[in-house]
């Protein structure tokens, strides 16, 4: 199927890119205080956790090494703010920094530090602070869009190796339910996404 550059489609990658970005944005209009000491009072202080023993940074939760997997409920978790209190009684598969285990967990916790500090919803924070001053108008979100027109479907294998075209609906669910799949954008605007990278975060 042809695809123009026009036409939307979701993309995780875009979505861990955006939200490292804008609690990167969020912590420097916040006093100046590091990312590290915001996951310590954001995360571990309020649950009693030892900021030494669970000492996840920034880059740990970006590149996915806290050792913590994907287990069955983390997706169906649509509020990151209950992570919170799971934290202190999730078990690592893998000793701290020592291994890659992809985890929807480490975007939900950084989802809910933007969310928390920037008193909106993650969506309406990356439109806001990210897509308008981009001139992004064509990017949003699965979870909050109302209906996909002339959106690139996703497939999955059926029947005898068939491709099976993935229904809207279930796109919409699995948006919310992992919010690394919630971004929708395009060829143009994800070349905008590009554009404001290689000019050093400079949105002219």
């Amino acid at each position: 199927m042809y695809i123009e550059s026009v036409h939307p489609f979701r993309t995780s990658f875009v979505y861990s890119n955006l939200n490292y970005a804008l609690v990167t944005y969020i912590s420097e209009n916040l006093g100046g205080k590091s990312l590290e000491d915001l996951i310590k009072e954001e995360l571990f202080q309020p649950q009693g956790m030892d900021s030494s023993t669970f000492a996840s940074t920034t880059p740990d939760f970006s590149k996915v090494a806290s050792g913590y997997r994907n287990g069955p409920g983390s997706r169906l978790v649509p509020v990151s703010h209950a992570l919170t209190r799971r934290m202190p009684y999730i078990e690592s598969v893998h000793p701290f920094r020592t291994s890659f285990v992809y985890s929807n967990l480490n975007y939900a916790l950084v989802t809910y530090i933007s969310e928390n500090l920037g008193g909106k919803s993650l969506e309406d924070l990356i439109k806001e602070e990210l897509f308008q001053p981009q001139g992004m108008d064509s990017s949003t979100f699965a979870s909050t869009t109302p209906d996909f027109p002339k959106v690139a479907s996703g497939y999955r294998n059926g029947p005898g190796s068939r491709l099976v075209p993935v229904s809207h609906a279930l796109t919409r669910k699995w948006a919310i339910w992992a919010g690394s799949n919630s971004v929708m954008t395009n060829g143009i605007d994800y070349a905008k996404w590009m554009n404001f990278h290689l000019n050093d975060g400079k949105d002219k």
